[in-house]
């Protein structure tokens, strides 16, 4: 906490230290292939629980399709919850 009684400005802004802590936090999980493991198993597992089959396949079908597609919403949350789950941000 910046004191600014004491002659000390408070950041208001972010830094480029601020980018590095951050960054090196991220993807430090990613070089830790049991930890892309576990999430990738959590994915399939929570689809293979949550989505139908079929769109579970019309899902894959428009990633095959173009490759730079959005993710569908459904899918985003799963990953998202995964990597919350197993990287215990």
């Amino acid at each position: 906490m910046a004191l600014t009684g004491c002659g000390d400005t408070e950041q208001t802004d972010y830094s480029s230290q601020n980018r590095d802590e951050f960054f090196a936090a991220c993807t430090a999980p990613l070089t830790d292939s049991t930890l892309v493991t576990r999430i990738c198993d959590c994915v399939f597992e929570t689809a293979q629980k949550d989505l139908a089959y079929e769109r579970f396949v019309a899902i894959e079908n428009q990633l095959v399709a173009d490759e730079t597609a959005a993710l569908a919403p459904e899918i985003s949350q799963i990953i998202a919850d995964c990597i919350k789950e197993e990287a215990a941000l």
